[in-house]
């Protein structure tokens, strides 16, 4: 999106990005990734603190979907203009995997990197690769995984320090 702002013409002063690897860091999410996330239970908490059952419903659908389709076909470059905008990338410290009964699909040696992102507890304060095509990326490590970290009382605490990035 921000790309086709500024070769638009359009200024775009900040860019935020939720949980995402850059191209560079992962090409694709295996599709055995996105059928073993639909098998598992992913441990995701309500507001008022009871857990949310997701075993057997189908969680990742259409949005894996169509955001694989676009990663197989997207080629990265830097972003055209002369400076990169502030460059904000919030990333989940827990991995999605907690459970110990359903095993862990094997995928291509290209493929491992973006498994054990995903499923693995986060411990590198990086920017996944951001840095290389944007210049400066701030990061703001949120509780929570993937899936979780958009939820109460996940998003209180990295939602605080993403409000004061918005307003600098």
């Amino acid at each position: 999106m921000a790309r086709q702002l500024l070769e638009d013409g359009n200024e775009v002063q900040k860019l935020f990005l939720i949980d995402t690897a850059c191209p560079t860091f992962a090409v694709s999410v295996p599709g055995a990734l996105v059928d073993f996330l639909d098998s598992i239970e992913l441990g995701m908490v309500n507001g008022d603190g009871t857990r949310t059952e997701n075993k057997g419903q189908r969680i990742t659908g259409d949005h894996f979907t169509l955001a694989r389709q676009q990663l197989l076909r997207y080629k990265i470059t830097k972003l055209p203009g002369e400076r990169s905008p502030q460059t904000v990338l919030v990333l989940a410290k827990e991995g999605v995997d907690k459970q110990k009964k359903v095993p862990r699909p094997r995928v291509l040696p290209e493929e491992q990197r973006i498994m054990d992102w995903f499923l693995d507890d986060r411990t590198d304060d990086g920017s996944l690769g951001w840095d290389e095509v944007l210049g400066n990326v701030s990061v703001i490590r949120a509780d929570g995984n993937h899936f979780s970290m958009m939820m109460l009382p996940m998003i209180k605490g990295w939602g605080i320090e993403l409000a004061g990035q918005l307003l600098r």
